[in-house]
């Protein structure tokens, strides 16, 4: 076919809105046109801009998203798998956290030879390609802002267990504190499971001790605006009082009263760049691209973080340094 014919063809095309048939184009080769994005029923808010990024990315490419929900801590969760990989034809498979730490899950899909690619994963970082932020760097940041504000006594709430972004985030407060000469009491670091309700049992509990903190860095957003809301509704001035920060910047956290000082960072970036991952593999004998990409985080000083009212008990043994490399 001549070029002025090819061109011909395709103003043809776009006129008359022409979109070829997922089926047929299965048919004219070994691709199915379809990636399925697995999440867990206790994912948190971010799922959902996570699977809009997936699915504008492969709506550009003429894709097809096929979405699936499991337990990651069913015991079953192998099999539920595997049942999806017999019942649909897939090109790959994006996986959210936490199911993108599943033993279960990754040794399924690596017995099946399908690809995949895991969303901010924790564990066994060379298995696999994936993208994510540096959520260790992101925590010690933050943790690093609260000290600069002069905070020595700071509290730490961590998140759900089963989340592998939930042990880099507490790693990287202890690594802050701990790099500044700053004090981790035992007391003010709370299990939390990422909800607003387990922010509300955090303030409690760091209230009922002999003495506070001066600042509370929440491993993400609904649990900080959970301690925000339950300090005030307390009669704690937010920051005055009490500082608090969180991790992922939801859509309600430059809202709030006061908005919240946090770590932004893109689930549907992390997505997007893990569809096109895999639209590129499905094109290519052998991917060319590296097997993993660190985004960008920011860190958004907002209105709930200020130096501390009141001096830091241990403030002489707590000193602001240059972060390690």
């Amino acid at each position: 076919m001549s070029d002025a014919t090819r061109r011909r063809v395709d103003q043809a095309i776009g006129k008359l809105g022409f979109r070829p048939s997922l089926n047929a184009r299965a048919l004219a080769g070994t691709r199915s046109f379809i990636v399925a994005f697995i999440y867990d029923v206790i994912a948190p808010t971010e799922i959902a801009a996570a699977l809009t990024g997936a699915i504008k990315r492969c709506r550009l490419a003429d894709y097809h998203v096929l979405v699936d929900q499991v337990t990651t801590v069913s015991p079953d969760v192998g099999d539920h798998v595997a049942r999806l990989l017999s019942s649909a034809h897939l090109d790959g498979i994006i996986l959210a956290p936490p199911v993108s730490d599943s033993m279960a899950v990754l040794d399924t899909l690596e017995r099946s030879g399908i690809p995949y690619v895991r969303m901010a994963p924790y564990r066994d970082l060379g298995r696999s390609p994936y993208v994510a932020i540096n959520d260790f760097r992101a925590a010690f940041e933050m943790t690093s802002h609260l000290i600069n504000l002069g905070h020595r006594e700071i509290g730490f709430v961590k998140g759900d267990p089963n989340h592998g972004a939930s042990h880099a985030r507490h790693d990287g407060f202890l690594a802050s504190m701990r790099h500044s000469g700053c004090r981790v009491a035992p007391e003010w670091v709370f299990q939390g499971d990422f909800t607003f309700s387990s922010g509300v049992a955090a303030f409690d509990e760091f209230r009922r001790q002999a003495a506070a903190p001066t600042a509370i860095f929440a491993s993400n957003d609904m649990m900080a605006l959970g301690i925000c809301a339950t300090a005030q509704s307390r009669g704690l001035s937010v920051p005055a009082d009490l500082s608090v920060a969180g991790f992922d910047d939801v859509p309600g956290a430059a809202s709030a009263h006061p908005a919240l000082t946090t770590v932004r960072q893109s689930f549907l970036d992390m997505a997007t760049a893990a569809a096109d991952y895999l639209i590129e593999l499905a094109g290519k004998a052998q991917s060319t691209e590296p097997t993993f990409k660190i985004l960008d985080f920011e860190i958004v000083v907002r209105g709930s973080t200020a130096p501390p009212r009141r001096a830091a008990g241990r403030a002489d043994s707590c000193t602001v340094q240059d972060r390690p490399n």
